[in-house]
């Protein structure tokens, strides 16, 4: 009985970083949905209220109510003023979820580096160690050894990525065309979101010069044009890095020793 707790114990600790990282993406999910809550509770509570003006034969009241249950309505209507503040959420949303991911991919290895060594390629050279990385405190073998891996590796561009989980994880992973297009495209976005308020610049464009992007973001996408992040894109985001960090996880799970 105690190796049987055992086991589930430490299946439970793989698990942990992705566990983690589908809450990070619930917690974003609420945040994105604050908006729409807050315009369904206003349009439901100023139809009760025309209803009632209604009734009293209020007429004109009524029409400027209806009116504003319109303007409320349009908010996500880009001529409407609170259409910046809308798009806005979704823009932070889509830098939260991709620093979601690189921080899954970060607190995974620090977790096989320091609960299950024997799934890591250990690099044959020496690593190094960044003495500063001590100001602040003690950081864990794990930690250190990420710091040192991550002088190589990149988690914020997908050949990197693939890279990475090669040579360290020892796992291949197999993506579709779409799909690796998709990931290129929204880390390329994150970066302008984030360093040039959404506006294409020659790094992004050079980043996605391969990548067909039609079929997700039909626009056709200039210098100095600015992007901004959908519904409809935000979901697509989510929902690609979800699959690549499950996809991580399910290959590196095969090769988790009985016990």
């Amino acid at each position: 009985m105690n190796t049987h707790s055992a086991n589930h114990e430490e299946v439970l600790i793989i698990d942990k970083p992705l566990k983690k990282f589908r809450d990070n993406i619930d917690e974003i999910e609420k945040v994105r949905s604050i908006g729409k809550e807050i315009i369904d509770f206003s349009v439901g509570s100023l139809s009760t209220l025309k209803d009632e003006i209604e009734k009293e034969k209020c007429y004109g009241i009524s029409r400027k109510v209806e009116n504003t249950i319109k303007a409320i309505k349009n908010i996500e209507n880009p001529e409407s003023r609170l259409h910046e503040k809308y798009i806005a959420i979704n823009n932070q949303s889509m830098i939260l979820l991709i620093s979601n991911f690189e921080r899954f991919l970060s607190d995974y290895t620090v977790l096989l580096v320091e609960n299950y060594s024997y799934l890591i390629e250990w690099p044959e050279k020496k690593l190094a160690i960044d003495f500063k990385s001590f100001t602040y405190g003690v950081p864990s073998v794990g930690e250190i050894v990420l710091h040192s891996l991550r002088e190589k590796y990149s988690f914020q561009d997908l050949q990197s990525i693939k890279n990475f989980v090669k040579d360290i994880l020892r796992v291949e992973i197999e993506l579709e065309d779409l799909e690796e297009n998709k990931i290129i495209f929204f880390h390329a976005l994150r970066h302008i979101l984030v360093h040039n308020l959404g506006m294409v610049d020659a790094q992004f464009l050079k980043q996605i010069r391969n990548v067909d992007y039609r079929s997700f973001f039909p626009e056709y996408i200039s210098r100095e044009e600015r992007i901004d992040v959908s519904d409809d894109l935000y979901t697509t985001a989510r929902n690609i890095f979800i699959k690549l960090a499950e996809l991580i996880h399910a290959k590196v799970r095969e090769d988790l020793a009985p016990f």
